[in-house]
């Protein structure tokens, strides 16, 4: 029989039951106080996420503009696609929302399946998804009456002009975030403030409702307006990638146009180039069969360095050794401190002697007596490193300071390098003699243009800019570029003498190739080595080679350095791969930008004249007629009047071209263009003459020896009619450095 509890071992028991009632009060207390204070935020958060959805409004990035008003980058509405996997019931509808989605936006089934699958009411499909697509999507939920599927408004960055500016422009990221160019350096103007939008949530169904709706609408970002010129900028492009092509140049090349007076950038490239539409993308053949070839680490790594290669901006990243382009700011140096002055001549042996060192000329066998005009002209090593004798490594250097080249340019936008120039405590006579003629150190292009404008526009160093303006949505500048002075380098005067003598550097010396009929234009040469490279690799045959150009020379308007990096033909100097560039740019760029030409009695007897009608005329009024127009003609058939011409009315041709008249009964002859490569001025005249064309001549001193036809308008080989007109570009070719 069970024993009967005690009334001691009631009270226990109760005791215990008490005991354990109070501790679990306790604890639920402590768990209680846990959420509504400590982790009170959290559960709130929890809760509001329940109850609401609050979703972001993606603010629209600014537009960037030319100086004319030209839009050279924008963005567009897109929307990304959301699944709530939560609100999917079954398999069935799994299925045919995975199929759907990624039909239409071209996504892997399984991904999306697997997103369909989640607890979550959350999943972004795909970003940045354009109308057209968008549309297909909601015309597929609209059919299948699939709930699960919302779209957020986004926007998406597009540059209506692929390549073009690109290493200007820049490019976004996934988060619309500026990386490169301006992009990146005026991201907090671009970029606005995103808006918000906060809906109830029936927490039943997870249906959004109108009804308690809260809209914060996004700040859009400001526009911008550069200094860019959409025109000057196509000119650059152009004949930088003709340049860069023609001289096989492995490194490519850039080129910088700058207005002289105010340091506003008109033109700057690059190339190769890039799409900014799509900057990961890499285009280059023999990178890509190397990428096939590696697999890990090596092929991140080498795409890694391919598209940082590819988007950098050599103008403004890079630096080198600038070569004799330098020598301008050498003779400025030395005629501002009047060491030397116009009268002063020198002696060139081909080489000069300085400390234990022997330092040759380019034209090794000298170039005997010349004035401070000729040594310039002539890009005489030994000449200028005399002149940097007597001005001294303290003054040297002092001006190199002055005209930029110690520090950074301050131009808006990222990545800009400074190079490295010498330390004057270290500087002894040979570093100052090498540096008289820009070897041994470095700068970057954008340093070498901004010390340019000051040689011209009458000593003053600007501040570089490519930004013109900050434009709001309602049209109102917020911010506006002023043209800032630094400091006065050199005097009025100085910079006058040293114009005259880099005009002379291309009438006279060994800028002739950039010559363009009816400007004044002044220049010079620079071919530097790569002596790191070419201490790496054992070649000995590495340069860069440039040419710097101000025009018109008599009141400097624009500056133009164009740099071809390791040229890989016979001739590798500024002089034959670089000034072509310049003066094809020039020639397009001069006239666009409103600048008249003013032709010389010379270039006057050269112009194009207007050829007149002679059809229907008889032969010997068609003959009065072309001969008055200054031409000479040609007849075919024996027929009584002209019932054909070549060229055609109101064609211009040369002064003294010829006209070729078709008479009744006989018809227009074809004749194939004779290849003119390498002839002289008189070989290429008297071939096409003798072939019945026409030749429009191109480049200066073009019966001068060593100068030779460079490129012809229309192939060899090519059949054209007779009386054609074939444009004949003529280069000098030396040695220059």
């Amino acid at each position: 029989m069970a024993k009967k509890p005690s009334k001691r071992m009631g009270m226990r028991a109760t005791a215990v039951a008490l005991i354990i009632a109070v501790l679990g009060s306790l604890a639920l207390t402590g768990v209680l106080a846990k959420a509504q204070l400590i982790d009170h935020d959290f559960y709130s958060k929890k809760a509001l996420e329940q109850q609401t959805t609050d979703t972001t409004i993606s603010a629209k990035r600014g537009s960037i503009l030319d100086a004319n008003g030209v839009v050279l980058a924008q963005s567009a509405t897109v929307w990304d696609i959301i699944l709530n996997p939560s609100d999917i019931k079954n398999d069935e509808t799994r299925a045919l929302v995975a199929t759907g989605l990624s039909e239409i936006l071209e996504l892997d089934y399984d991904t999306v399946y697997k997103q369909t699958q989640k607890k979550n009411k959350y999943e972004r499909v795909k970003r940045r998804v354009e109308k057209a697509d968008t549309d297909k999507v909601r015309e597929f939920v609209s059919e299948k009456g699939i709930t699960c599927i919302t779209f957020e408004e986004n926007t998406k960055r597009y540059y209506p002009y692929g390549n073009f500016a690109s290493h200007i422009l820049g490019f976004t990221g996934a988060d619309n975030q500026g990386l490169e160019g301006v992009e990146a350096y005026y991201d907090g103007y671009l970029r606005g403030t995103d808006g918000r939008v906060m809906s109830s949530r029936n927490t039943l169904t997870g249906e959004l409702t109108s009804k308690y709706e809260t809209r914060i609408e996004p700040i859009n970002g400001y526009d911008l307006y550069l200094t860019i010129n959409q025109g000057v900028q196509n000119f650059c492009e152009k004949h930088l990638k003709w340049g860069v092509e023609r001289a096989r140049a492995s490194e490519g090349g850039s080129v910088i146009v700058m207005d002289v007076k105010t340091g506003a950038v008109l033109g700057m490239a690059v190339y190769p180039d890039y799409d900014p539409n799509s900057p990961y993308e890499i285009t280059d053949e023999s990178v890509l069969e190397e990428l096939s070839k590696l697999t890990g680490d090596e092929y991140d790594d080498l795409r890694r360095r391919t598209l940082t290669e590819m988007w950098n901006n050599k103008a403004v990243t890079s630096t080198y050794d600038p070569g004799s382009v330098f020598k301008m700011f050498t003779m400025s140096m030395a005629l501002e401190e009047g060491v030397v002055n116009l009268n002063s001549t020198f002696y060139c042996s081909g080489g000069v002697t300085v400390a234990d060192r022997h330092i040759g000329c380019w034209y090794t066998a000298g170039h005997g007596s010349e004035t401070l005009t000729q040594i310039l002209e002539n890009s005489c090593n030994p000449g200028f490193i005399k002149v940097s004798g007597l001005l001294g490594v303290t003054k040297f250097c002092e001006y190199a300071k002055a005209f930029g080249f110690l520090g950074k340019t301050g131009i808006d936008i990222s990545g800009e390098s400074a190079g490295v120039f010498f330390d004057p405590k270290t500087m002894g006579p040979v570093e100052l003699a090498v540096a008289s003629f820009g070897q041994t150190f470095t700068v970057s292009p954008l340093q070498v243009i901004t010390a340019m404008c000051a040689v011209a526009n009458g000593g003053y160093l600007v501040k570089p800019h490519i930004l013109n303006k900050v434009v709001d949505a309602d049209g109102k500048t917020i911010e506006a570029a002023q043209t800032v002075v630094r400091r006065q380098v050199i005097s009025n005067e100085t910079s006058k003498t040293v114009c005259k003598m880099l005009e002379s550097v291309v009438t006279n010396g060994t800028g002739k190739n950039a010559y363009v009929a009816g400007y004044r234009v002044g220049g010079k040469t620079g071919t530097s080595q790569k002596i790191q490279k070419q201490n790496e690799t054992g070649r000995d045959d590495l340069r860069i080679a440039s040419f710097a150009a101000i025009a018109p020379a008599d009141d400097p308007q624009i500056a133009i350095l164009v740099m071809i990096d390791e040229p890989n033909t016979a001739n590798r100097g500024g002089s034959a791969c670089a000034a072509p560039v310049v003066a094809k740019i020039l020639e397009d760029a001069l006239p666009y930008l409103g600048i008249e030409p003013s032709y010389t009695e010379k270039e006057l007897a050269k112009l194009d004249k207007t050829v007149p009608d002679t059809i229907g005329f008889t032969v010997s009024e068609a003959k009065k007629s072309v001969t008055d127009a200054g031409f000479s003609c040609k007849v075919l058939g024996e027929g009584e009047r002209v019932i054909e011409q070549m060229p055609r009315q109101g064609d211009t041709i040369p002064a003294k071209g010829q006209v070729i008249l078709v008479t009744d009964g006989a018809e227009l002859e074809t004749v194939k263009v004779p290849d003119l490569t390498g002839m002289t001025s008189r070989e290429a005249n008297s071939a096409l003459t003798n072939a019945g064309l026409n030749i429009r001549i191109k480049g200066t001193d073009v019966n001068k020896s060593g100068t030779t036809v460079n490129t012809q308008s229309i192939a060899a080989g090519t059949e054209v009619p007779m009386g054609t007109v074939i444009s004949v570009t003529f280069l000098h070719y030396d040695q220059v450095q």
